[in-house]
């Protein structure tokens, strides 16, 4: 049965379960009574008839709240992927030899009728653990193509205009995907080969080691570009990145940072910047913020960047502003 009184909850059945405040919590033994019961207090055949049927879970109250909150935050994902409450906002990516704007990072927000626009780190890893991430990827790559080929009609003397879609180990693996792939691209209108698919580094990993990568060189024959984001945090090796079928490794931001702090930190973004032109792949910084940044990845002679320095993610309105007045931005 279940027994509420005040903070506490008993549920006792096959087993028990007591949520417990934080002052219980320093004292585990106050289960049953005034303490739990010890080998020494019954005797032995008592013990084991006493405890093999029972087995006791003990949990504060806030970890019940914060489940609450999970769910119901879980189940406003689903009422906004109904209600067209996601929004996709697009960070630029510029070329660090002529500071051009080469392609836009497409990067999803909630614009949550309470709370306002949330960012990603709100939402995201729910929805990977839920299996929501599947339909939000498919919301942002769709609103991302559209978009691309929209501003490769509006903009036409601009050039070649990239868009970079960031996905899920979960959608890769999603029965279809690749054929829903095709499908966006068909509805959109847009040139394959002006959408990057991220991928993380990890993911790539174990791709390689349970040689499934089959899956990365059928959307290569789509016609897409691939990036290795975050590079450097995955501890990729060279056996495995050679036999990745990949266009662009993005520099993982802990190296930025440190490219400017000493000298080891410039040597580890080199390495990196260099190995990418040995493999003949183009090298984009993540989350550049300062010129001194910007100016040291020049000399180390790194292809592209993007971060703060140059711009925010922002909203359509605002790339098409920053698109007819130039598209330069220098940082």
């Amino acid at each position: 049965g279940e027994e509420e009184i005040g903070a506490i909850r008993a549920i006792v059945k096959a087993s028990l379960r007591r949520e417990i405040g934080a002052r219980e919590a320093r004292a585990p033994t106050v289960i049953l009574g005034n303490r739990a019961p010890r080998r020494r207090d019954i005797g032995e055949h008592q013990w084991a008839r006493h405890a093999a049927p029972i087995s006791i879970e003990v949990c504060g109250i806030g970890a019940r709240q914060s489940d609450e909150a999970e769910g119901e935050l879980k189940t406003a994902l689903e009422r906004a992927l109904e209600n067209d409450e996601l929004v996709v906002h697009y960070q630029p990516i510029v070329s660090l030899r002529t500071d051009a704007i080469v392609s836009l990072e497409a990067l999803v927000r909630w614009s949550h009728p309470v709370r306002g626009l949330l960012g990603p780190n709100v939402f995201i890893r729910l929805a990977e653990d839920t299996g929501l991430i599947v339909g939000v990827g498919r919301f942002v790559l769709e609103s991302a193509c559209r978009q691309a080929h929209a501003w490769a009609l509006g903009f036409p003397g601009h050039g070649r205009l990239e868009m970079s879609v960031n996905l899920s180990p979960r959608q890769l693996r999603s029965p279809g995907f690749v054929a829903d792939l095709q499908a966006v691209l068909g509805r959109t209108g847009l040139d394959p080969s002006l959408l990057t698919l991220e991928i993380t580094e990890s993911f790539m990993i174990e791709e390689a080691e349970r040689s499934t990568s089959q899956q990365l060189h059928l959307l290569k024959e789509v016609g897409v570009r691939l990036a290795i984001d975050d590079f450097g945090t995955g501890y990729s090796s060279l056996s495995s990145l050679q036999h990745m079928p990949v266009d662009y490794l993005k520099i993982a931001k802990p190296f930025v940072d440190r490219v400017t702090v000493d000298a080891r930190g410039r040597a580890f973004a080199q390495a990196i910047i260099r190995l990418g032109r040995t493999l003949g792949l183009t090298t984009v910084a993540e989350g550049v913020e300062h010129a001194e940044q910007r100016d040291q990845l020049r000399r180390l002679h790194c292809d592209m960047a993007q971060g703060y320095l140059f711009a925010r993610p922002m909203p359509v309105e605002a790339v098409d502003a920053l698109l007819g007045g130039g598209a330069h931005i220098a940082g």
